[in-house]
């Protein structure tokens, strides 16, 4: 229900992809339902004291029971909040990212039959890589990882096999001579 309840709120008149983000997920949740599940109780608390002079009379068995189940689902609904809230945290810690700084040798790497096709293949072979942007004109990879599945200095040395400078670690020799000639230092 609370995911039904983010998506819906996500939706307008665009055709957009929605991804779920669960920090966003955590947010909204937290300050939409959880906000305005304590505006309605301060609101009724402010309604009983000025009304009925903060006294209310004595419930019949159902009433007892809706108040129960009222507690039941708002204690219900805090344990799910924070579940979440745990989840998201856990989530956003294996998630990391990272700028590495190479040299290009030549203009248009990006797009070179060699080294662009070896970019988009070769790149997210590595394992833990999910994603990567390379900037030509920064002379920098920005590399998208989990780091449960592996870390920065794996990642730099796979870089260095396909040819380029990772920061410090250098581009082998090996990797060099698979690069085409305007691309080798």
């Amino acid at each position: 229900q609370y995911l039904r309840f983010y998506y819906a709120n996500k939706l307008n008149s665009s055709l957009d992809d929605y991804d779920l983000n669960f920090e966003d997920f955590q947010n909204r949740v937290n300050s939409d339902l959880v906000g305005k599940l304590a505006n309605l109780g301060s609101r009724g608390a402010q309604m009983l004291k000025k009304k009925l002079d903060g006294v209310l009379g004595d419930l019949d068995e159902a009433g007892k029971k809706l108040v129960e189940n009222s507690i039941l689902k708002s204690a219900l609904l805090v344990v799910f909040v924070m579940l979440v809230s745990n989840t998201a945290t856990a989530q956003q810690k294996t998630n990391q990212k990272a700028v590495i700084k190479t040299i290009l040798h030549c203009d248009h790497c990006k797009e070179c039959e060699t080294c662009g096709l070896k970019f988009k293949t070769e790149m997210l072979k590595i394992k833990g890589v999910k994603m990567y942007e390379l900037d030509d004109k920064a002379m920098t990879f920005t590399i998208y990882y989990n780091a449960k599945k592996t870390n920065l200095q794996t990642i730099k040395e796979a870089i260095s096999k396909l040819g380029y400078d990772a920061d410090d670690v250098k581009a082998t020799p090996e990797g060099l001579a698979t690069l085409d000639g305007c691309c080798k230092i």
